[in-house]
């Protein structure tokens, strides 16, 4: 009885394509679950160190300008891209340099904060041509 209980111990258990199969794609779930958590943490991390004045309003921004696209076709087969169109990165502008730079031109040109967001869009528009 010992060598029967010896001969199907689960070290010597083979197991099959689907077994082998599912237990793949459980680990690769697993992974994707500990790096999507790694990665709130990391956001966290960020706003309250490094961006401690614009907390949930930094990732807002992130996520804004992840998601956003431009249509780039006329048809349904779509070409997107990443970047914004300049006046929209002009008037979400939260970092300290550009809003910096947005009272500079307020200051220069004695205009609005949406006049210096044009003016920020031109400048935008002319480093991407």
């Amino acid at each position: 009885m010992a060598e029967r209980a010896a001969a199907t111990s689960p070290a010597q258990i083979r197991q099959g394509a689907f077994a082998r199969a599912v237990a793949a794609l459980t680990q690769g779930l697993v992974w994707l679950l500990l790096a999507l958590i790694f990665s709130i943490l990391m956001e966290w991390a960020g706003m309250l160190l490094r961006w401690p004045e614009q907390g949930v309003e930094h990732g807002r921004v992130l996520l804004a300008r992840e998601v956003e696209g431009v249509v780039l076709a006329e048809n349904l087969e779509a070409l997107f891209r990443s970047v914004p169109p300049p006046l929209s990165l002009a008037l979400d502008t939260t970092e300290k340099h550009e809003r910096a730079e947005r009272a500079a031109i307020m200051r220069e040109r004695g205009c609005s904060e949406l006049e210096a967001a044009y003016g920020v869009a031109e400048r935008l528009a002319g480093a991407t041509q």
